[in-house]
């Protein structure tokens, strides 16, 4: 694949579009975390008062919210804007992305840090060009986190297959991924808008859990 301002420009659309694709994802979860610590306080209440049904459901829905997002960013088709395409391009065209180039895309600022020098460093082993191990890496360890999710999608959700999933599929693992998927994101964003995130997640000002102390029911 060759390297040129268009392949760079793509990359930055996709970081941007992968960003706010994962942002639900990583921003879903953390409101789950907050609604399953209510179920698990108040699971006695919720079932007599028939509320199992409606948690189920809701719990159902999450999970396959964000295990279909976490697969769609492990796809390296054509047409995909993914985690796994990026990293993909980028460990091919690696050998010809100089920091030479990266200075022209990020110029020195000589009033600020040199952030440049230690944001390319990290892709880098001889800190001349770009290295392609960095990527494999990083891919790799996108397709570890997601395996099992991706064979769960694959064979209880976007098939009814005979070959059904006869493994386990954890809150933990589901979540492990989500947050690699969030980590790595937030790595490329740096690397390729110069942009400092930690994390995807937002931080909420409002006091959203209260709706748990009241009814959803306006009464009359």
């Amino acid at each position: 694949m060759k390297f040129d301002d268009a392949a760079w420009d793509q990359w930055t659309t996709w970081i941007d579009e992968i960003k706010s694709d994962l942002s639900h994802i990583v921003n879903a979860k953390a409101i789950f975390e907050g609604f399953r610590s209510v179920l698990e306080k108040n699971e006695a209440w919720i079932t007599e008062n028939h509320g199992d049904r409606f948690c189920r459901f809701v719990v159902r829905g999450y999970v396959i919210h964000v295990v279909l997002g976490i697969r769609r960013h492990t796809k390296i088709k054509r047409e995909s804007i993914s985690l796994a395409r990026l990293f993909d391009q980028m460990q091919k065209c690696a050998s010809q992305i100089t920091f030479d180039y990266y200075m022209k895309r990020f110029p020195a600022d000589p009033q600020s840090f040199d952030w440049q020098s230690a944001m390319f460093a990290k892709f880098s082993e001889n800190g001349t060009t770009m290295s392609a191990d960095p990527f494999r890496r990083d891919l790799e360890s996108l397709k570890k986190s997601a395996d099992l999710t991706e064979t769960y999608v694959d064979k209880a959700l976007a098939h009814l297959d005979s070959d059904k999933f006869d493994g386990q599929l954890t809150f933990k693992e589901i979540h492990e991924a989500i947050e690699r998927f969030d980590k790595l994101t937030c790595r490329y964003l740096g690397l390729l808008k110069g942009e400092g995130y930690d994390t995807l997640k937002e931080t909420v000002l409002s006091p959203w859990m209260r709706i748990f102390d009241v009814p959803l029911r306006k009464p009359a």
